[in-house]
């Protein structure tokens, strides 16, 4: 569901003439288990299959990762042609 949410985020910023998009996911640490509270925003690991790349490390659990639509390259959606 993070996919197909972010996807279609990363599509109306492209549309809206946005050059970046952020997303602020959890980075979970291996056997770790999270509650939907604490993982509402996506996983790290999503964001990065989608090409975002970490821009900050001021935290242990979340930190705010971007996307340079310039430079394009972003995976297709699961529903695209």
């Amino acid at each position: 569901m993070t996919s197909l949410l972010a996807h279609e985020a990363i599509d109306f910023a492209k549309r809206s003439g946005a050059q970046i998009v952020e997303a602020y996911p959890l980075i979970n640490e291996p056997k770790k288990y999270r509650t939907l509270g604490e993982s509402f925003l996506g996983f790290a690991t999503t964001f990065e299959r989608l090409g975002f790349k970490q821009a900050s490390d001021r935290s242990r659990v979340r930190n705010i990762m971007r996307l340079d639509l310039r430079l394009g390259g972003v995976p297709a959606g699961p529903y695209s042609t």
